[in-house]
Order: structure tokens, then C-alpha cells, then sequence
């Protein structure tokens, strides 16, 4: 109980400080830059026979004036490759996907919060261009009595086993970018997300701890993420649960865990001279989504080991969104295509293909009668926001509605459809 308690206060200090660092970098997680993405129409008509992929980029590091020594890894069935990025950040790769789907991109240097992504094959085109801004974390100095989040006095826990490390934690929308991986559980169900947060922590060696005993870990809940809260098990009166889940970075999706995973507020005792944790009780929902709860709130689950941890819901009811891009009336590949829940923590991406179409899978609005995400409400439609982006410029659709329909990418028939044009619009259909 003495290491919940210290270890889940340092995380005041650490959620405050990744809070402004995001805010104070611009830049976003994701982009995609290329040149010219027009693609002629013998491009067009070319099959997706590709069997290399080609991914190039450039990567900024928070806080930092140069990305020196990023390790760049692909992995593709029984294939892989690696590099680093060069001294102005660049780097250029280039895999064998002949046979194999899907390839995993991971990005990693010490003290920041890498990125993975996932994408399918065959490639869109190829090359890819993938820019990635990686944040930095908050590091932990370890003594031979207490662990302490750098620069503080007072946030202190017993270091056990670990020697070092870097911590990050994030939530509500500002936080969605820097998620690790696609918002995909192994299942194939979109994960909607609370909070999440990444560990790097490391024994007296310097080797990262991917397993250790188990403690409680707490993440403050932003304002704007206090309507997604639900109680996946309104029977249990004395509290409000939810789900625990860890990020896979083999197939760059997330895996549920048996955690008990919960709300909580953080209040003062007085006998103890402390700030401690206690669990909200199911009732008083109602005002916590409302804003109305008077106590800080925070979700609690257990980490048991070095890396991403996340907290939410899943839904596996989906809906599906066809969007083709055009510049001056020619397809545009290589376009990156992002949709962001304004009603629940997630997002999904992909890349235009060479005929500029691309598919993505998000949370179907509920039918007249169906409750998808356990909240007591039905007949609820869900709002995204989607971008486009690409060397052309940058387009947005805002409040889009979800579909009511059943659909999935496999299927794009039952989508529904959108288009997006750069420069001329007056095209003949």
C-alpha cells in the first residue's frame, strides 16, 4: 500500500508536466508530406504488385534542436529492417513485404515515448512518407531510499527492483496523437480511451524490466474525458469499473487484461498527513460525467511491467467511412486520412492508395433501442472529425455522423462514401 500510494502521487506531478510539454509542441504525432502525390493513370491501372515498402520521414523531437539516433524498425512476418535517423533527423527504409501483412513501424530513443504503427498490405504506395513528433517523458532518479520524478522535492516511492526509468501519462482528446499504436484491440474492436500512459522502467544493469510485482497506478481524468466514463459492471455498487488494457507492439494493437481497473478521487487524510485514493461509488456517475463531482478524479489499474498501459472501453459494433482524394481532378496517393471521436477517446487512420481511396473503421451511431458503449443511453450518434492531409494541403470535416449501418473496410460497398479535392473541385463524376 505505501508504494501505491507514493507512486501514484508522483504521477501529479508527472501528468502536469507531459500536459505542458504537449501544449508547448505544435507539431502533431502523425503527418504526412509528400511532394507531389499525383499519380498518372498508368500508376492507376498498375496492380498492387509492390514487393518492397519504401517508408521515409523526418522526426522531431520535443525539445530538442536535432533527432539524432532514432531507431527506425520494421517487421513484416519473418521480415525486417532497421535504421536511425541521420543528423538532421531524416531516415529512409526500406522493407520486403513480398507475402507478408501487416507491417510494424516502431520509432525509439531513450527518454521519449516511441511510436508504433500499423499498416496494411499491399502498401498504398510506395514510398510512404511518415514525419512523427516524438514527446519527451519525465525521468525518474533513483537513490538508495526513494525514486523521485525530476525536478521535485516531494514525489517520492520505493524503488524495489528499479534503478531508473522514464514515465509518461496522457488523456482526453490533446492526448490522442501521442497514443502508442493503432487504436485496435487484437480482437478487432475499437478501443476508446480514458487515459494511458507509458514506463520505461530499468534495473540496476540499465535493462529494461518488462515484468515486476504489480502495484496500482492512478491518471488524472481531463475535463473534456468525463462523459466517456461508463460502469461495465453497474452490480458492483461500490465502485465504477472499466477496462484495463496493454499495447502489443508485435502486432501493434492492444490486449484486455483481468486488472481491476476503476475510478477513484484523491482526498486528503488527515491521520495520516497524506493524499490518498478512494474508490467512487456507481452512483454518483450521474454527476462525475455531468462535472458536477466535487473531488479530483483520477482511473487506477495495475502495471506489472516496462511499457504502454491504457484505460477505457471497447466496442465492437462498427461502421465504415470510403474517402477518396483528388488534386485537380487526378488521385491523390499517399494522402494520410485521420477520423477523431468528439464522443469518445479514439482515433484511426490510413493512406490513400494510388487510386487515392482509402477506408477507415469507426464506432457505429446506435440504432433506435441499442446501447453500444454501456452508458445507459441509447440511440446515441457519434461525431468525428476527419483530416486529410498531404503535400497539397490540409482539408477537415467536422461533427461528421457516424453511420447507424453496420460496415466494415472489407466490405466497402456498405460504407459510406466521401470526397476530398485539393485545388480544382469542378470535377465530372
Amino acid at each position: 500500500m505505501h508504494k501505491t500510494l507514493l507512486f501514484s502521487i508522483l504521477l501529479i506531478a508527472v501528468t502536469g508536466c507531459l500536459e505542458e510539454k504537449m501544449q508547448a509542441d505544435a507539431s502533431p504525432a502523425i503527418d504526412s508530406s509528400v511532394v507531389d502525390g499525383t499519380v498518372t493513370d498508368a500508376d492507376i491501372d498498375a496492380p498492387h504488385d509492390l514487393n518492397e515498402l519504401t517508408i521515409s520521414g523526418h522526426v522531431t523531437l520535443q525539445f530538442a534542436s536535432q533527432a539524432t539516433g532514432v531507431k527506425v524498425i520494421t517487421v513484416c512476418g519473418e521480415n525486417s529492417a532497421e535504421t536511425t535517423t541521420n543528423d538532421l533527423g531524416d531516415y529512409e527504409i526500406t522493407t520486403d513485404v513480398d507475402g507478408c501483412d501487416p507491417l510494424i513501424i516502431s520509432l525509439t530513443k531513450e527518454s521519449y515515448l516511441p511510436f508504433h504503427r500499423r499498416i496494411q498490405l499491399p502498401p498504398p504506395t510506395s514510398p510512404v512518407t511518415l514525419d512523427v513528433s516524438m514527446a519527451e517523458m519525465t525521468e525518474l532518479v533513483c537513490g538508495t531510499e526513494h525514486c523521485v520524478a525530476e525536478g521535485s522535492e516531494f514525489n517520492k516511492f520505493p524503488p524495489g527492483p528499479m534503478s531508473r526509468g522514464w514515465v509518461a501519462s496522457a488523456g482526453g482528446r490533446a492526448g490522442l496523437p501521442y497514443f502508442g499504436g493503432e487504436m485496435v484491440t487484437v480482437d478487432g474492436d475499437l478501443l476508446w480511451t480514458l487515459a494511458f500512459g507509458y514506463f520505461d522502467l530499468r534495473d540496476e544493469t540499465g535493462a529494461k524490466m518488462t515484468e515486476f510485482p504489480p502495484f496500482e497506478e492512478c491518471f488524472r481524468l481531463t475535463n473534456d474525458s468525463l462523459d466517456w466514463l461508463v460502469d461495465l459492471d453497474p452490480a458492483t455498487v461500490e465502485k465504477v469499473e472499466m477496462k484495463g488494457l496493454v499495447f502489443d507492439a508485435e502486432s501493434s494493437r492492444w490486449v484486455k487484461t483481468t486488472k481491476d481497473t476503476h475510478l477513484s478521487q484523491r482526498v486528503y487524510n488527515g491521520m495520516s498527513d497524506a493524499y490518498i485514493f478512494e474508490l467512487v461509488p456507481a452512483a454518483a456517475l450521474p454527476d462525475v460525467r455531468s462535472g458536477q463531482y466535487p473531488e479530483q478524479l483520477w482511473v487506477c489499474t495495475q502495471v506489472g511491467g516496462s511499457g504502454w498501459i491504457a484505460i477505457g472501453n471497447t466496442v465492437s459494433e462498427r461502421s465504415c467511412i470510403v474517402i477518396n482524394t483528388k488534386y485537380n481532378c487526378q488521385p491523390t496517393g499517399n494522402s494520410v486520412v485521420q477520423a477523431t471521436g468528439r464522443d469518445h477517446g479514439y482515433r484511426v487512420e490510413n493512406w490513400t492508395d494510388r487510386q487515392g481511396n482509402t477506408c477507415v473503421n469507426v464506432a457505429q451511431s446506435e440504432p433506435v433501442g441499442s446501447d453500444f458503449d454501456d452508458d445507459q443511453l441509447a440511440g446515441e450518434t457519434f461525431f468525428l472529425d476527419i483530416s486529410v492531409r498531404n503535400g497539397f494541403g490540409n482539408r477537415s470535416i467536422e461533427s461528421f455522423e457516424a453511420s447507424r449501418t453496420p460496415g466494415h473496410c472489407g466490405e466497402p460497398d456498405n460504407c459510406e462514401k466521401i470526397n476530398i479535392y485539393f485545388g480544382n473541385d469542378n470535377c465530372d463524376e
